[in-house]
């Protein structure tokens, strides 16, 4: 999880396929498997809001 965390910060997520892909909670986001690690982040955030039981409020731009 501390290696999600490194990856989103800096912006840099190179994917390498092994044997525990199949059992990782992050490929949804993976380009290996079609998806976006620029979504990574702001899901991330809300599913730590959510196991905290705190709402997850909508970002308001001015």
């Amino acid at each position: 999880m501390a290696a999600i965390r490194t990856a989103c910060a800096r912006d840099d997520f190179r994917p390498r396929t092994s044997a525990l892909c199949s059992f990782c909670s992050f490929r949804e986001f993976c380009p290996e498997y079609g998806g976006d690690p620029a979504q990574a982040a702001p899901v991330m955030r809300a599913r730590a809001a959510a196991r905290e039981g705190r709402p997850q409020l909508p970002l308001a731009f001015v």
